[in-house]
């Protein structure tokens, strides 16, 4: 698939790693979210810590673009973290697949959600 202005640029520290690994992308598009994964490692609690960096991030860049308190942000995004994981997936993800990669114990998931 072809670059398109609007895709984020990859950081100049993974661009200039050749081990680098991409683990994720999200989209949002007609009201959903559309997510591909590359699971990477055998232990799921690692995208816990995944996602409570990505969460730091998240509220990091909301304090340089609002000026927005990150301690007050991560609350936030915790709070709808927990309340959403606690109530279950609303649904299936929907076109779901998952595939072998060249290197062993890698697979990539691709899955579309909706977006409450």
């Amino acid at each position: 698939m072809a670059t398109r202005s609007r895709d984020l640029p990859i950081p100049e520290p993974a661009a200039v790693d050749p081990a680098a690994t991409e683990l994720a992308r999200i989209w949002s598009t007609a009201g959903t979210q559309v997510v591909s994964l590359r699971i990477g490692v055998p232990d799921p609690a690692a995208w816990g810590y995944t996602l409570a960096d990505l969460a730091h991030h998240v509220a990091t860049a909301y304090q340089r673009k609002s000026g927005l308190d990150p301690r007050k942000t991560l609350r936030a995004i915790k709070d709808a973290f927990l309340d959403e994981v606690s109530a279950g997936a609303p649904e299936e993800p929907t076109g779901v697949r998952t595939r072998k990669t060249p290197k062993p114990k890698r697979s990539t998931t691709r899955a579309t959600t909706k977006v409450r």
